[in-house]
């Protein structure tokens, strides 16, 4: 048996030390609970370890994921597709609209369209501006049968302060007279 018994009938007694019990022994068992003791914080024999892992990951995820959003958010809406296109065309209407955010909405009919006599008029090109001495010189040019040219930048997607299309216009240019009038005079 290890633990040593007392001679009398009594139940063993556990605090005794056993015979076999050498000093290395103990010496092992302090050394044990002393690294024991050291690493107790350590995420190895922590047990809360884990959930502390699983809310780094987590973390890491939301702010990878918000990073990825915004970088899209900034392709779509802030960078422009197209930089510095031209348009000739004349300014039929310039207005401002909008329910909460009131911006300056355009229609200009190309010069080109109008040139073409073999197909139909197909389209006006309707554009945002955000500046307002370029909305003053569209306003000059509207309804005169001037021909302008136009500079602009395409977006992917719309901002409610920026306007309802696309293309946003940055300038504009007067032309001369033009060979084709928008109003019918030959």
């Amino acid at each position: 048996m290890l633990f040593r018994k007392n001679k009398k009938d009594t139940p063993t007694d556990y605090y005794t030390v056993p015979e076999a019990y050498d000093e290395s022994e103990c010496q092992s068992r302090e050394w044990e609970r002393s690294e024991d003791a050291r690493h107790k914080d350590s995420p190895q024999t922590n047990p809360a370890a884990p959930h502390n892992r699983h809310r780094s990951i987590a973390v890491w995820t939301v702010v990878i994921l918000a990073a990825v959003m915004g970088v899209a958010f900034w392709m779509r809406y802030m960078s422009p597709y197209v930089s510095d296109a031209t348009e000739r065309g004349y300014v039929m209407k310039v207005e401002r609209r909008g329910f909460l955010f009131k911006t300056w909405e355009g229609e200009l009919v190309l010069e080109r369209d109008l040139a073409d006599r073999s197909s139909l008029y197909q389209r006006e090109f309707e554009f945002s501006v955000d500046d307002k001495a370029v909305v003053d010189s569209l306003i000059e040019y509207q309804g005169t049968g001037l021909p302008v040219r136009v500079t602009y930048r395409r977006y992917l997607g719309t901002l409610p302060w920026r306007g309802a299309s696309t293309f946003v216009v940055t300038s504009v240019q007067p032309l001369g007279k033009s060979a084709v009038a928008p109003s019918g005079d030959k």
